[in-house]
């Protein structure tokens, strides 16, 4: 009996599951593998709608994209392109590769639909994936094993993506102005935010570099479609513009190789000076002797003498010989040439602007004080807030400007023949429109260091090289007008280099004219820099961004177009994953909360080629098309 109690006890302490575990085994032999198939397929499930959402965003991206270019799909060709457009976003998306290719088990279609003023494009993709867990097995589709390696054709929801609208007007189509930074710092390294310096020694490695390519391949991409239009503006301090007739053709004015251009209203007395008539005046010198208050009466004669003697140095020294021209002479003066107000030597005495033709002297004493006050806040360094420019926080009406920037636009642009000269002994506004020199190499590093008269022989013998190469050379950079060529933006550009300060205000205000007249539905000003203005050029430009002179742009432009916008894209990888609105208004200032009214979408960060081509890209397909549901 003892022993019966024993086992009694042994059996009422065994577990539940020793107890019950041949039932618990059954059960989970059942259960397992129904279990894990409805996780498998649901595994796949998963997967597929993954792949419909990349689907269904690129292709709104694509259309977007081919709405931009809208070339109607008219031909062949133009249907060609619209599927390459569309199937580099498709396998972006899907496959994180750079293709234009037709997968083998896939299929695309892109419709168009036009109505009155509207244009609509419709992109449908298919493509069939297998299953995440082998090949794809024959069966009802009733059984779990079909179910598990079913494969399954993937598409967009073509209701509501890959459809946008392009609305258009009595227009001719996008005017697109480029504003491109050619200054200095242009010429640092990709990488490198801080570098505000000239460089030769990055070349290929710089901002500059795919900032020009970015321009040639998005101008590349738009070179079949009429369209579109596009104006290239650099800009250092002032705009350079090409010359108004080639250098070789001029009897008189030989050295017109570049003109400069700014668009201002200038206060009282800055408003009456002729700009061009001093551009090629030396005036370093006398403001030395005479300040900012000359005496005519008592001083005269010297003025215009060393007026005459640098007008002499300048062609004796530069323009003759590297034209291969006798210009200069010397005259039978026996007298004091102080006194007579002339020099020894004399140049190109029969252009319109040497300074001791009669009109001429009369010129020189009406407004030489106005000149050498303007030259005194320039360059004496007494004024923080003034730049290398004779527009400036002194001179430029600020209000007057904007105010008048549609109505009085011609007579508000100043032009002025920019001397090719490597020092500022032969004009007052050698600190504006420097780029050209330094792609011409009469400005460069290797200059630094050397004697006058050794930088006026590299520059005279960098001039005649051009001019026996080529005697209708054009130096660059210099504004392109609308309709620039497409098909030699590359050449033209491809030996740019940039040089000078940075006026980014001056800029923005230039390319105005060069957009403002044509009927074209869109209206988009790129500007693209770095961001560094100099200093009192900075000012300059919080003045205007102040006083609203980006909503002042777009809404004059408004008047002959649909649409207007200014984009404002910053080399800076400072620039870089912005998430707040303190951040952006540290990194752009101004720019995004008076002329962007605190909207991210008008600035953009690039910071390689990649970012570039892409912030761009996005511009052009954004101002130009919308989303819309396909029954809208």
């Amino acid at each position: 009996m003892k022993d019966n109690k024993q086992v009694k006890r042994l059996n009422d302490q065994k577990s539940f599951f020793k107890c019950t575990a041949g039932n618990a085994l059954i059960f989970f032999a059942i259960m397992a593998p129904a279990i894990c198939a409805c996780m498998f397929i649901s595994f796949n499930y998963n997967e597929t709608l993954s792949n419909r959402a990349r689907i269904s965003e690129a292709t709104n991206e694509a259309s977007l994209a081919i709405a931009a270019l809208n070339n109607k799909n008219v031909d062949s060709t133009a249907r060609e392109e619209n599927k390459r457009i569309a199937l580099s976003y498709i396998n972006y998306f899907l496959n994180q590769e750079i293709s234009d290719a037709l997968s083998a088990n896939a299929n695309i279609s892109i419709d168009f639909d036009s109505r009155n003023d509207i244009q609509e494009y419709h992109v449908s993709y298919t493509q069939k994936f297998g299953s995440l867990f082998g090949k794809e097995r024959e069966g009802s589709g009733d059984d779990w094993g079909t179910l598990l390696y079913n494969s399954s054709n993937v598409t967009n929801n073509t209701e509501s993506y890959g459809n946008a609208r392009k609305v258009s007007s009595d227009g001719t189509g996008v005017a697109i102005a480029f504003i491109a930074d050619f200054s200095g710092s242009a010429t640092c390294k990709y990488n490198d935010p801080s570098c505000n310096k000239y460089s030769e020694v990055n070349y290929n490695q710089l901002r500059v570099d795919y900032m020009k390519e970015v321009i040639v391949d998005i101008v590349d991409r738009y070179k079949g479609v009429q369209d579109y239009d596009f104006a290239l503006i650099p800009y250092d301090i002032g705009v350079p513009t090409p010359p108004d007739v080639p250098p070789h053709t001029l009897s008189g004015d030989a050295y017109n190789v570049y003109n400069c251009s700014v668009l201002y209203k200038m206060k009282p007395p800055y408003d009456t000076v002729d700009y061009n008539f001093w551009a090629n005046k030396n005036m370093a010198t006398n403001i030395s002797f005479f300040g900012d208050r000359p005496d005519f009466d008592r001083d005269g004669n010297m003025i215009y003498y060393y007026l005459d003697y640098y007008f002499y140095l300048f062609y004796s020294k530069i323009i003759e010989p590297s034209m291969s021209r006798n210009m200069c002479r010397e005259r039978n003066q026996n007298n004091n040439p102080f006194q007579n107000g002339e020099s020894r030597y004399a140049c190109n005495e029969n252009a319109a602007d040497y300074p001791l033709k009669q009109a001429n002297k009369d010129k020189i004493k009406n407004q030489y004080n106005s000149v050498a006050k303007l030259y005194n806040s320039m360059y004496s360094g007494s004024n923080a807030n003034v730049h290398y420019s004779f527009a400036n926080t002194e001179t430029v009406n600020v209000i007057g400007t904007i105010d008048a920037l549609f109505s009085d636009m011609d007579n508000n642009i100043i032009t002025f023949n920019r001397p090719v000269t490597p020092t500022g002994d032969f004009s007052p506004f050698y600190g504006m429109c420097q780029s050209p020199l330094y792609n011409l190499g009469v400005i460069s590093e290797n200059m630094v260091g050397k004697s006058n008269g050794r930088m006026y022989e590299i520059a005279s013998g960098k001039l005649k090289d051009k001019y026996n190469r080529d005697r209708n050379f054009k130096t660059g950079p210099v504004l392109i007008p609308l309709p620039l060529d497409k098909y030699s933006l590359r050449d033209k550009i491809a030996d740019w280099k940039p040089g000078g300060g940075t006026d980014t205000i001056t800029a923005l205000l230039r390319a105005v004219p060069e957009i403002a007249g044509g009927a074209y539905d869109d209206k988009i000003l790129i500007i693209i820099t770095d961001g560094k203005d100099d200093k009192g050029a900075d000012v300059l430009r919080d003045d205007f961004l102040n006083n609203n002179v980006c909503q002042t742009i777009t809404t004059g432009l408004k008047t002959t177009a649909q649409n207007a916008a200014i984009h404002y894209i910053k080399i800076d990888p400072n620039a870089r994953n912005l998430t707040s609105p303190a951040q952006y208004e540290q990194v752009y200032g101004l720019w995004y909360t008076k002329c962007m009214d605190r909207d991210e979408r008008y600035l953009h960060e690039a910071h390689d080629y990649q970012s570039l081509i892409k912030a761009i890209t996005k511009i052009i397909e954004t101002e130009t098309g919308q989303f819309i549901n396909k029954n809208d």
